[in-house]
């Protein structure tokens, strides 16, 4: 038996074995010695089952592999050569190509075990590679692994050789290309990056040559660098030819280079033997990129980009590159990433789109992970087109005609895009790079764009899109036809300034839309309203976009029941009328907020003019759910009425609206005003039946959330027409009615001035949040406060001027400059005189605003409640006229709602309006009728009334003014100018068409005489030479339109333009030196012991003693001269014959005169600023009403 340790397998009884020099080591190079100890192991069962094994493996795998390099008659020469140059290359390649950034290197450390001990002492007698003597020692041992995977290892014979059955685990690896078909290591082809690796090799030819050992050794060193050199330069050789390099020419890839140094995986942590093996440590230096002029791209097949939005969800910067794949972009074989090519992956290129690319985007190309890159690869058929086509149900359009321009100039189809194209191109960018296009057969719809490629080719992308029913194949897309949505924006897109835009959608249950804006810090906000009614059912979805530049780019068109499905996309052009065009012109704005009613006039180049607010211009329908061919057919007509109802109930009406308007407010939730359009917006009426989240006390509701959620709506409408427009320089005055209280009207003075405060927002420098309610953005730089002008000078259309701080006056005084205007009256004959005297009465509503001009100057501005809503409580008490005056759908409207006067007073309001010519008819074709000629009366009655105390208030001017006034009406024409909405009431009386002469005329005419000529009174009575009764030119424009024209409006605090700075003076009260104020009494009455008559003045706060009313009675003496002026008059003129003239009881005598003493103990209970005393007599003559409506019911 042998005295060495052969560390061998069991070996067969009788093995013959010569013995070895030492343990494990035989130095007869005969191949007998391998036959021997072959033949001699024992193969036993348990053999079988675990294995045969021995130690020296370690170190026979290298040797073998060595010998197979080193024998060119070696049987697997060929493959041994090719597993050494595969793996080579994986370390040259591995820090370039990311499918073989999994290489690790682990060196093998020996402890002092006995099983470690053994390996060293068998270990190969070291080689010397270095010029410098440097010895390569078999146990400094280097593992190389690729994942898990050891593939092979450092050698000093070889400088490395590969593991055993490493291939097997290989071969099933996907996605490594740097392997043949049996797993095995080979070197790149061509197309693989052949380049690269001679780059590499050329440089580690050089180094190795220079620092090898050449010279004979002991250890005979030079023998196996021999060996490796011959290998290396006719790999080179091989290289160079495959390539067609000339041999004397070096290998030109600027795209790679050598590192200067070994990776830092290696660099921090490495084994203390590497620093001496220079060898080693040159063939661990990988190839690394390129110095390259810019950051290059990794693909040639590389999404050209027009912008980067990919980011914007995230807030990152987006993918750095995105990767077309198409199969016939794959059969070109360029670089599919950094260095990759599509062969090395396979040949069939439609296989390869299946096993690789088999979604409509990801981040792995082979095993590479190209997020780390922040890129992506994608299908474009898949990634930015749907699998639907939408179009109209009917014969019709999906797409309004005026969107055509930016979506493939075709309004049948939605483009079916999704909204990732946009990631990528701008819109315009779309249709003039991209140009998407279709092309229509009687059972298919092919779409088509092109995409532009970094390296300048474009490829062609296609889909088939056909309906179910003629048969889908795989791959295309379906037709859909549906029912078109309701879809507008507004406004229309004003400039970038601008930071709120809204949009309406409908058939929300069937459809999701959203709005596309990639811009920072844009905020998408929506609600879903509901309307419920009796006959419908209805809900949308309101949408706001907020932020600087927020006009959205495209809107995205989902399904809402098949798992929000993209449908396509709307891309949305910017309106050319105004971008980049300047502002310029001043415009006045007059706001008069009406009871029943509200009117805005303008002011702009000397012209004066009532409002209309263009809705057509800056509202915009996107799909044509209003159908617009020609002919129409009842499935039209169905559709445009559904638009029409959709945007009147959830949003703005798309058709003009001329003022005025009705003074309703569109509240979708009780309670909740803050955002307009969202929760609140003014309602624009198109028929009598308002929906029962219309709320219509605006102006006089002791809460004032409506109000100033109606005001911020008027504000935001005039400004988005005005801008619209490009004018530049805004100014509002508005007006209220004198009978508001003190604290109403500071309420609404400050509701205005927080109004336009709120509505710019004045951003810091690189600040792009707009808060909520902001509606224009400036810069802080570029804006200027003074005195409450906003200055805001924008990037593209230069200044706006916004003043924040508007004037006010009350109705009346408005009214007088009005009717006192040459912009407005210019037929040389209506003007009224305020140089001699005028008498000016402005009826709304809820109240009679009256204003007397003298010497050019306002001396008295007074206000009363009787007014249009007495003229409306008749009508609501009275069903036999309104069927008589009104058409059936509006008399039915009315009498759903006679119980509640608010809403009664409301719809009244509407179908005055639309039916006032009908009226007229009406009122003539049935002026016999014993219902009709009471109205007439009941009108004649309280127009006398505002007649009557209008003399009152002349008798009390002229007492004032020192018989001034009475002077020169002897000598003039003194008229009445009358004017508001419910004025035109009077021509009424004469069956609705006025003349200067009629009926109603000569009755005012006489009771005005009658009153500011009784002979009760002595010297005060007086007679003008002549009485005129005047019809506004324009009822309703009076306030509004006499704000705006004019000339010494007062200052915003509340001054007029000639007071000593506000200061209160106790004993000298300036605003009574030139006007007359307190209240005008026009009934004898008496107040604390003491008895006034009715043409005396006094204050308000005289009827109370604190919380006590002092008030003790009223006498009914001007009541009862009024009910006779009332029946003489009227008998004279016919509106009172004998049989139907007024008379009263004594018990409503003493009702009216209990009723007149509770109003006054009830506002005893108030506070001095909300107390709102009117003139007794107008109490009384309002009970008067009363008592005579409920008569004739």
């Amino acid at each position: 038996m042998s005295q060495k340790h052969l560390y061998l397998p069991k070996l067969i009884t009788g093995a013959e074995i010569s013995e070895p020099t030492s343990d494990a080591l035989w130095e007869d190079k005969q191949r007998r010695i391998i036959t021997d100890i072959g033949n001699g192991i024992e193969i036993d069962e348990s053999a079988q089952a675990r294995g045969v094994s021995s130690i020296p493996d370690i170190y026979a795998r290298p040797l073998t592999f060595q010998g197979a390099l080193s024998s060119e008659k070696h049987p697997l020469r060929d493959r041994i050569v090719q597993e050494w140059k595969g793996l080579l290359s994986l370390l040259a390649l591995h820090s370039v190509k990311p499918d073989l950034g999994k290489l690790q290197i682990s060196p093998v450390i020996f402890n002092d075990e006995k099983f470690c001990r053994a390996l060293v002492n068998l270990a190969p007698k070291p080689i010397e590679l270095q010029s410098n003597g440097t010895l390569y020692s078999w146990t400094d041992i280097l593992i190389i692994k690729f994942g898990d995977i050891p593939i092979g290892a450092f050698s000093p014979a070889t400088m490395v050789y590969t593991s055993a059955d490493y291939n097997r685990k290989l071969k099933d690896l996907r996605g490594f290309s740097l392997k043949d078909s049996e797993g095995y290591l080979r070197p790149p082809l061509k197309y693989e990056g052949l380049e690269y690796v001679g780059k590499w090799l050329e440089d580690f030819l050089d180094k190795f040559n220079r620092i090898a050992q050449t010279n004979d050794t002991p250890s005979q060193g030079h023998a196996y660098i021999g060996d490796i050199n011959k290998l290396l330069a006719d790999w080179l050789k091989e290289i160079k030819q495959e390539l067609g390099v000339a041999q004397d020419k070096i290998i030109q890839s600027a795209k790679v280079k050598v590192a200067e140094e070994m990776p830092e995986a290696i660099r921090r942590n490495p084994p203390a033997f590497l620093s001496r093996y220079e060898i080693y440590q040159h063939i661990l230096t990988p190839l690394v990129e390129g110095d390259v002029d810019g950051e290059r791209n990794k693909s040639d097949y590389s999404l050209s980009m027009s912008r980067n939005k990919s980011g914007y969800l995230e807030n990152k910067s987006g993918y750095k590159e995105v990767v077309v794949i198409t199969p016939s972009l794959l059969s070109q074989n360029k670089t599919l990433w950094d260095g990759l090519t599509p062969r090395e992956l396979g040949d069939d290129t439609h296989s390869l789109v299946s096993k690789f690319f088999n979604e409509e985007s990801g981040v792995f190309i082979n095993n590479i992970n190209i997020k780390n890159h922040d890129s992506i690869w994608i299908r474009p058929e898949l990634y930015f087109l749907t699998d639907t086509l939408l179009k109209n149900k009917t014969d019709d359009d999906i797409l309004n005609t005026t969107e055509a321009f930016l979506n493939g100039d075709e309004t049948e189809f939605i483009l079916p895009f999704k909204k990732e194209i946009l990631y990528f191109f701008t819109p315009e960018d779309i249709q003039e790079k991209l140009k998407p296009r279709f092309v229509k057969t009687d059972e298919k719809v092919v779409f088509s764009f092109s995409l532009p490629l970094i390296d300048g080719q474009r490829v062609e992308i296609k889909k088939t899109f056909r309906t179910a029913q003629s048969g889908l194949q795989k791959g295309e897309g379906e037709i859909i036809e549906v029912e078109v949505p309701v879809l507008e924006i507004f406004p229309d897109y004003l400039g970038d300034f601008w930071c709120q835009y809204f949009m309406l959608c409908s058939n929300i249950d069937s459809f999701k839309i959203a709005p596309l804006n990639f811009a920072e810090n844009i905020i998408v906000s929506q609600k879903e309203q509901k309307i419920e009614s009796n006959q419908d059912r209805e809900k949308a979805e309101i949408i706001r976009i907020s932020g600087y530049n927020s006009f959205p780019e495209a809107v995205s068109i989902n399904s809402s029941n098949r798992g929000n499905n993209a449908y396509g996309l709307v891309l949305l052009s910017k309106n050319p009328d105004v971008e980049g065009k300047q502002f310029t012109n001043k415009c006045i704005v007059g706001v008069d907020l009406g009871t029943s009613n509200t009117n805005i006039y303008r002011y702009t180049n000397e012209n004066a003019k009532r409002w209309v607010f263009s809705f057509s211009k800056y509202v915009r329908s996107i799909l044509n759910s209003d159908p617009q061919s020609a002919g129409g057919n009842s499935n039209q007509k169905k559709e445009k009425s559904k638009r029409e109802k959709i945007t009147r109930a959830f949003f703005v009406p798309t058709e003009d609206q001329h003022l005025p308007i009705p003074t309703l407010l569109r509240i979708f939730k009780a309670g909740i005003t803050k955002d307009i359009l969202l929760d609140q917006f003014i309602y624009f009426p198109n028929e009598p039946q308002y929906p029962n989240y219309v709320f219509t006390d605006v102006k006089w509701h002791e809460d004032t959330a409506g109000m100033i959620a109606f005001i911020r709506s008027t504000i935001f409408l005039v400004i988005i027409d005005l801008l619209q427009n490009r004018v530049g320089k805004i100014e509002f005055r508005c007006t209220y009615p004198k009978s508001y209280s003190d604290d109403k009207v500071r309420a609404v003075k400050r509701a205005w001035t927080e109004s336009l405060e709120k509505f710019v927002h004045v951003a810091d420098e690189g600040e792009k949040n707009v808060p909520d309610g902001k509606f224009i953005w400036g810069e802080r730089r570029r804006f200027d406060e003074y005195e409450g002008y906003y200055n805001i000078t924008t990037k593209n259309n230069g200044k706006i001027i916004i003043n924040t701080k508007p004037s006010f006056t009350t109705e009346g005084i408005a009214a007088g400059e009005y009717f006192s205007s040459d912009h407005i009256n210019n037929d040389g004959t209506s003007p009224a005189n305020k140089e001699d005297g005028a008498l000016c009465v402005d009826v709304g509503g809820g109240t009679t605003d009256y204003s007397i001009w003298f010497n050019s100057k306002i001396r008295l501005d007074a206000s009363v409640k009787l007014a249009g809503t007495q003229i409306a409580n008749l009508l609501k008490n009275n069903s036999r006229v309104r069927d008589l005056l009104f058409t059936d759908d509006s008399a039915n409207a009315l009498n759903e709602v006679k119980e509640d006067s608010l809403l009664f007073f409301s719809r009244l309001n509407f179908v005055l309006r639309k039916e006032e010519k009908q009226i007229a008819s009406n009122l003539s074709n049935n002026a016999g009728n014993r219902d009709i000629a009471w109205l007439r009366r009941i009108l004649a009655i309280e127009f006398g009334a505002l007649s009557f105390y209008a003399a009152h208030l002349c008798l009390a001017v002229d007492e004032f003014l020192e018989s001034g006034l009475s002077k020169r009406a002897k000598e003039n024409i003194f008229k009445l100018h009358w004017g508001g909405n419910a004025a035109k009431f009077i021509n009424w009386i004469d069956y609705g068409r006025y003349e200067q002469d009629g009926i109603a005329s000569k009755f005012l005419n006489g009771i005005f005489a009658n009153t500011i000529y009784d002979k009760s009174i002595g010297a005060r009575g007086f007679l003008p030479l002549k009485l005129g009764q005047i019809q506004s030119p324009g009822h309703k424009d009076e306030a509004s339109g006499g704000i705006v024209v004019m000339e010494n409006v007062p200052a915003p605090d509340g001054q007029s333009a000639d007071s000593p700075g506000g200061l209160i003076l106790l004993e000298d009260d300036f605003s009574s030196k030139d006007r007359l104020e307190g209240v005008i009494l026009g009934e004898r009455i008496n107040i604390g012991g003491s008895k006034f008559e009715h043409y005396q003045v006094i204050n308000k706060n005289d009827f109370f003693n604190e919380a006590r009313s002092v008030f003790e009675s009223t006498e009914l003496v001007q009541l009862e001269r009024f009910v006779h002026l009332i029946n003489q008059v009227g008998l004279k003129t016919g509106l009172f014959p004998e049989g139907a003239q007024i008379n009263l009881s004594l018990e409503e005598k003493l009702s009216i005169k209990q009723r007149v003493k509770n109003e006054l103990a009830r506002q005893a209970q108030r506070g001095p600023d909300e107390r709102d005393v009117e003139p007794i007599i107008i109490l009384e003559i309002k009970y008067l009403l009363d008592i005579l409506s409920h008569k004739m019911k």
